[in-house]
């Protein structure tokens, strides 16, 4: 009796032939479930990651700038005092920057200008004539204020030379590249730009000279006023609208005069100058 009881016990405690049936469908349709989800979760990040490739592909590409980068029309200059001290101007804050003789160089609305110091005697007769260079870097222009109150704004990879004090009977300034004037009115003394053997003599006048190296030639556009261009061979009388040119290559020093040019497209850099 208690042989049997203890092999009814055995069997009672393992589960039957109807049990493990029962169990391998559940298994088969768990493992079916599992691995149709798991499929579904690949093939949708598949999609994901297919589409972002896509939308990565369609977008342009912008390269990061390195730190000598400098974007076209960006303000930027380098002055070059008297005693070849070199000041950058690019974040100078308003304010008096130093001295030049009898003049205070300073940062005024954001230009670089000059202003007289009250001082008695003649014109630059305490320190003599002190020059100033100011220059620009490719991709960079500046707009500043000649001491006599003449406006220029000077193109990239060009250079101005003028004197801190316009004493005597003329104002006078060295140029390199292109810059644009606005100068002011001083009917006793002509504004004179000396350039390549070259000279531009105005008043009153808004005047675009180009004198890039890198070209072969050399041109000069009036917009405003009256302007003579000189060399040691010709001379001409520009009007508004004219353009005079000098051709180095063509073996003479003949000046060219051209009617009716476009000058919103020769000054088109200049609009990018604050």
């Amino acid at each position: 009796m208690s042989a049997e009881l203890s092999h009814i016990a055995t069997r009672a405690g393992q589960p039957g032939p109807t049990s493990r049936a029962k169990i391998r469908p559940l298994f088969r349709y768990t493992a079916a479930i599992t691995l149709i989800l798991l499929a579904a979760a690949a093939y949708i990040g598949r999609q994901y990651t297919l589409a972002a490739k896509k939308q990565v592909a369609a977008s342009p590409t912008t390269a990061a700038p390195t730190k000598n980068d400098a974007l076209p029309g960006h303000n930027g200059a380098i002055l070059t005092l008297a005693d070849e001290r070199q000041i950058v101007l690019d974040s100078l804050h308003e304010g008096m920057v130093t001295t030049q003789g009898q003049t205070i160089v300073l940062i005024k609305n954001g230009q670089l200008a000059y202003a007289a110091r009250e001082i008695r005697g003649i014109c630059g007769a305490e320190f003599g004539p002190l020059h100033n260079t100011l220059s620009t870097p490719k991709g960079r222009q500046y707009r500043f204020t000649l001491p006599d109150g003449t406006q220029v704004w000077l193109n990239a990879a060009s250079s101005i030379t003028y004197p801190t004090e316009f004493c005597g009977k003329d104002r006078t300034v060295s140029l390199r590249g292109e810059a644009y004037f606005e100068v002011t009115k001083d009917s006793t003394r002509p504004f004179r730009i000396n350039t390549n053997n070259t000279e531009v003599e105005a008043l009153d006048t808004n005047v675009d000279i180009d004198v890039y190296s890198d070209k072969d030639v050399l041109q000069t556009t009036l917009l405003k006023g009256n302007v003579k261009v000189k060399n040691t061979t010709s001379a001409v009388l520009l009007r508004p609208g004219q353009q005079a040119s000098l051709d180095p290559s063509s073996g003479t020093a003949q000046l060219r005069l051209q009617e009716h040019v476009n000058l919103d497209e020769i000054t088109a850099w200049k609009k990018e100058t604050n």
